[in-house]
């Protein structure tokens, strides 16, 4: 049997001695000459290979086929590299798997324990050689954002990399929200999206920042406007989500703000009046306009009176 060189010769033996499971010592493990054998006592088995005079192909010349040891669950040769090159493809497709699941499948596949340490090893040397490294990423943002504007004329794009101070095309309908990224970068996802008089949703723009904070949402929301020239905000309509507790109360809310006139409005907030002490004075604070259907503006009618067109585009 000939191989290119040592290396895949060692590759070989490696896979041989993984998925037989049995204790093999490698010596002398040289560049040129390269000597396997069994590591039980009365084990006769026996593999030698070497370059073959001035060809530089590196050829197996003797081999003992009978063992004779034990098989174990542990093996020295399931290294760290070992893993990373035969399962790339699973820590690829999924970037933020965890040590224990690595340790799960490799027992599951090959019958054998591995440390955490030699999962971590193999999930960052896949990360760092198959993914790319991520500090060298974040340095070339500044080229995306060219390429950004490059293959979409009319697009903007802008990076802030620092606490400088912030500067400060007519939409009718605009939700707002956020998504936590849970890949290997981590951060928040804001996004805006559109809904045109067709009741058709579209992206309008995103965002990624380490946390949905208020300076994070400012800094978005300063850009958008300028860059879809939303200007003061007449005739504009934002939704973003809010939060409601209990579910009964969150049922008749809904009725409330499904309410498309002022008398079916009035029903279902005496109805939700008796869910709580003052639950409706504390809901009114809020100006009906901007939430219940029946005071809605006519140039801003619309059945949509939740934000979920925003996962829609997320999901979808």
């Amino acid at each position: 049997m000939v191989f290119e060189n040592a290396v895949e010769f060692r590759k070989a033996v490696a896979s041989y001695d993984v998925e037989s499971k049995v204790q093999l010592t490698i010596r002398p493990n040289e560049k040129d000459r390269v000597r396997v054998k069994g590591k039980g006592a009365k084990c006769n088995w026996e593999l030698y290979a070497s370059i073959y005079g001035d060809s530089c192909d590196f050829i197996m010349k003797k081999y003992h086929p009978a063992h004779k040891c034990n098989t174990k669950n542990k093996n020295k040769l399931c290294t760290s590299k070992y893993i990373a090159n035969k399962y790339k493809d699973r820590i690829i497709s999924q970037p933020n798997i965890k040590l224990w699941e690595i340790q799960d499948f490799v027992r599951d596949k090959l019958g054998l324990y591995v440390g955490r340490t030699i999962c971590y090893m193999a999930k960052c040397r896949v990360i760092s050689q198959f993914m790319g490294d991520r500090k060298m990423e974040f340095n070339r943002l500044d080229e995306y954002a060219d390429i950004i504007k490059q293959t979409n004329p009319g697009s903007s794009c802008w990076i802030r990399t620092d606490s400088e101070t912030l500067p400060r095309k007519n939409l009718r309908i605009i939700g707002f929200d956020g998504y936590f990224l849970k890949g290997i970068c981590k951060g928040e996802l804001l996004v805006a999206v559109g809904r045109n008089g067709n009741n058709q949703i579209f992206p309008i723009a995103w965002d990624v920042v380490d946390q949905e904070k208020k300076y994070s949402c400012i800094w978005f929301i300063t850009y958008l406007i300028a860059d879809v020239q939303l200007g003061d905000g007449v005739g504009l309509t934002v939704m973003s989500d809010m939060q409601n507790r209990g579910e009964e109360r969150r049922k008749q809310f809904w009725r409330c703000a499904k309410a498309s006139y002022e008398v079916k409005f009035k029903e279902e907030l005496e109805a939700m009046n008796k869910l709580g002490y003052k639950i409706c004075e504390d809901l009114l604070k809020y100006d009906k306009e901007y939430w219940c259907r029946a005071y809605f503006r006519e140039d801003s009618k619309c059945d949509v009176i939740e934000n979920s067109m925003c996962e829609t585009l997320i999901l979808g």
